[in-house]
């Protein structure tokens, strides 16, 4: 083939030319692409710092589409009794990795700081990216070093709880705003007293909260005040995987509603279809409670009621999913007093987030309330001043919400760069 050039040297030349750009249009170019044996990532986590993983975790490439992944991370976060965080990690391998699931469980204390949760995190989704990362040529790289002071041994005993599970909490705070025709001031103090363990949880909690605007039009001041305190407390029992009891209490002013004092006792009862252990990824409930209610007025309502000792029962269905392909919540509520079952009230709230194909998302709100039941409302007719300024409720037999929207990323579906610049 090559008889025809006059040197040896020019003969080895032209073939080793040859030789490299058969190479070239052979093997992708790794400058630039994705490294042909890295595994690929798809990070589904709406509480993640992303970008801090990405810049710690550089072996994989990291994918904006589920499709084109190897492995599908996916971490959804509950809030535990003491009020810290436990985050579930399903690890999820497609491809030649699809035989591989597992799931990774972190616990998060209420103390830890922004950049130890996101540390932690790290090391947990290098441990599992382990079992797929075995199956590539990053095997021979892998090194796990665990000290053997940090082994628990046998004889280790719980660490004891001098609190016994109970949490506290108080929080306050105000601001002062103020215009050459306008001030404006608002507090708040809140307390919350929590106890939660596998068979009992306990809740409390409580607020003072206080507005007041002042207006000043034409030499004349108008002022606007509105209170709202309360006070909860809960008391559930675990019945079973699916079954729990509880009692709930209330207590409340409310100038807004017309309230001078409300009390509310209501035992409950709700079924749990699914095991209340699944509720990081489905739940469906069913909840009925019935109970009393007492309120004392501020002013006469348009039932000529100074106050009223009333039965109510309420019933709520709520249905919540947290899956790779999006999201899923409602709630259906009704409810009645039981001497007027014309005095009744029907609430639906829900949302739906769906990622319809590559890149293409879709979310859906809605709320409708069907309002027969203010028998809180005052008596005389509410002032101009009133309307304006928010100070009462007023009467109304619905209250609807709808919301749409779309989202869509295209481009490049491999980039790990990190560049927080400006």
């Amino acid at each position: 083939m090559f008889s025809h050039l006059p040197f040896p040297m020019l003969k080895q030349t032209v073939f080793s030319l040859l030789v490299l750009l058969g190479s070239l249009l052979v093997f992708k170019p790794v400058y630039g692409t994705q490294a042909v044996d890295n595994l690929k990532v798809y990070l589904n986590c709406a509480t993640c710092d992303h970008s801090f993983i990405k810049s710690e975790i550089t072996y994989v490439d990291y994918v904006r589409d589920q499709g084109l992944a190897d492995v599908q991370i996916f971490i959804t976060r509950m809030t535990t009794g003491s009020g810290g965080s436990n985050y579930e990690m399903n690890f999820t391998g497609y491809n030649q990795f699809g035989d591989i699931k597992h799931q990774i469980r972190y616990e998060v204390l209420p103390t830890a700081t922004s950049d130890q949760i996101r540390t932690g995190m790290v090391k947990r989704i290098e441990a599992g990216l382990l079992l797929f990362l075995a199956n590539t040529p990053l095997a021979d790289e892998i090194k796990i070093s665990v000290p053997v002071n940090n082994r628990a041994t046998k004889e280790e005993k719980p660490q004891e709880d001098a609190w016994d599970h109970w949490v506290f909490s108080v929080y306050g705070s105000g601001n002062l705003r103020k215009e050459t025709s306008k001030s404006s001031s608002n507090g708040e103090l809140g307390f919350r007293a929590d106890r939660v363990t596998e068979l009992w949880r306990v809740r409390t909690n409580g607020e003072i909260n206080h507005l007041k605007n002042r207006f000043f039009i034409d030499n004349e001041e108008v002022i606007s005040v509105r209170d709202n305190n309360y006070f909860n407390g809960s008391l559930v029992r675990s019945i079973s995987n699916h079954w729990s009891a509880g009692f709930f209490t209330d207590f409340s002013h409310n100038s807004y509603q017309n309230l001078t004092f409300m009390m509310r006792t209501m035992p409950a009862i709700e079924y749990s279809i699914f095991p209340y252990t699944e509720v990081n990824r489905k739940e469906l409930t069913a909840v009925y409670q019935m109970g009393y209610v007492f309120n004392d007025y501020i002013e006469q309502t348009i039932y000529e009621k100074d106050h009223e000792h009333l039965l109510r029962q309420t019933m709520a269905l709520t249905a919540r999913f947290n899956q790779t392909w999006g999201n899923i919540f409602s709630r259906l509520e009704a409810s009645n007093y039981m001497h007027d079952f014309s005095k009744r009230s029907l609430q639906m709230d829900s949302y739906v987030t769906v990622r319809v194909f590559k890149g293409l998302s879709a979310r859906v709100s809605t709320n409708f309330d069907l309002i027969q039941d203010q028998i809180n409302l005052p008596r005389r007719d509410a002032t101009l001043e009133e309307i304006l300024l928010q100070q009462r409720q007023l009467a109304t037999n619905f209250d609807v919400g709808f919301g749409v929207g779309l989202s869509y990323t295209f481009g490049s579906m491999y980039n790990n760069i990190i560049n927080t610049r400006l």
